[in-house]
């Protein structure tokens, strides 16, 4: 049972039921974890503008999304992995790839690479050896694309953190961290 409630359209600030408008038509549908962000106008906002500038970076929407799901197995935060299996698609990324990415594992050795720095980095909180970050620039990794790598797993953790401890309601098919996404049966 969430500690917080998703907070009603109806009952929200101005300020957050004008955010809660724009993105619940843009993604269809009410989302839960916005509607918990939702009883602080500021920090929906906050994180509403993380995600937008999402896509000024160099990192790809599928690396982004695989390393979402890497993070909240990490973290066992179900309701990011099941939005990550629900919105994963949208991004590119098939039920299989999102299966792998939660053991950090990717056909794409540069993704792979990426997954296992962003398992590393939440198992480690953070202290990991330089050696890995030469890794990605030895793997070609940009220094931009290591600040936007290192800023992904920082939302994620924020986000699993967010959710485990006020209990979100889960509004996606629920995924538990120690059963398969649906779909993701490899040939």
């Amino acid at each position: 049972m969430p500690t917080i409630k998703p907070i009603e359209l109806e009952a929200a600030s101005e300020a957050s039921a004008n955010i809660l408008k724009l993105i619940e038509d843009k993604v269809k549908r009410p989302v839960n974890m916005l509607r918990m962000f939702a009883h602080s106008p500021a920090m929906l906002d906050a994180y509403v503008h993380f995600l937008g500038t999402l896509d000024q970076c160099q990192t790809t929407p599928l690396v982004r999304t695989l390393l979402t799901a890497t993070v909240a197995q990490e973290m066992g935060g179900e309701y990011m992995l099941s939005g990550v299996a629900a919105f994963g698609p949208r991004e590119g990324a098939t039920p299989a790839q999102v299966e792998d990415s939660r053991r950090a594992k990717s056909e794409d050795p540069k993704t792979q690479l990426v997954l296992q720095f962003g398992a590393k980095t939440v198992q480690q909180q953070g202290h990991v050896p330089h050696s890995d970050v030469a890794a990605l620039r030895q793997a070609g990794v940009s220094d931009a694309e290591i600040v936007e790598l290192i800023s992904i797993v920082g939302l994620n953790i924020w986000r699993n953190l967010f959710n485990m401890i006020l209990e979100t309601p889960n509004d996606f098919p629920l995924v538990k961290v120690d059963q398969p996404v649906p779909g993701a049966a490899h040939a």
